[in-house]
């Protein structure tokens, strides 16, 4: 009699075994020669079928407020005004564009851009200072 610790009690006869987990992971020699899935093939033989691009589609989510025309301006604003704080940039921004942008994206905007907060030698002079 065997004992409960013998592994082939586990497993199950050669009858039963339908041999799904062989197929399931066989690729097909398209797919395999791509790296992709059998599922994206199809996929993508269906598109091509219809005529279809292949390209894929547009990012989802909201188009971004501060767009070229007003990264431009933003340059343009941070040259000439180079210690204005964000909140006094972003009236600024809505008084001359039109587009209400959070101090956060503001922030993110300027770095984008590049620019740092690090004061040169043309800050201006503190009025405490002497």
């Amino acid at each position: 009699m065997a004992s409960w610790t013998d592994e082939s009690l586990f497993q199950r006869p050669p009858s039963e075994d339908r041999g799904c987990h062989r197929t399931r992971n066989a690729q097909r020699p398209g797919a395999r020669t791509f790296g992709v899935g059998i599922s994206t093939l199809k996929r993508y033989a269906t598109k091509a079928q219809r005529g279809e691009s292949l390209e894929p589609g547009k990012a989802a989510g909201k188009a971004p407020k501060i767009d070229e025309r007003v990264e431009k301006l933003l340059e343009a604003d941070l040259e000439e005004r180079p210690f204005v704080t964000l909140q006094e940039r972003c009236e600024y921004v809505e008084a001359v564009s039109g587009v209400s942008v959070s101090r956060s994206t503001m922030c993110r905007a300027i770095a984008r851009i590049g620019s740092t907060r690090k004061k040169g030698g043309e800050s201006p002079q503190s009025e405490t200072s002497s």
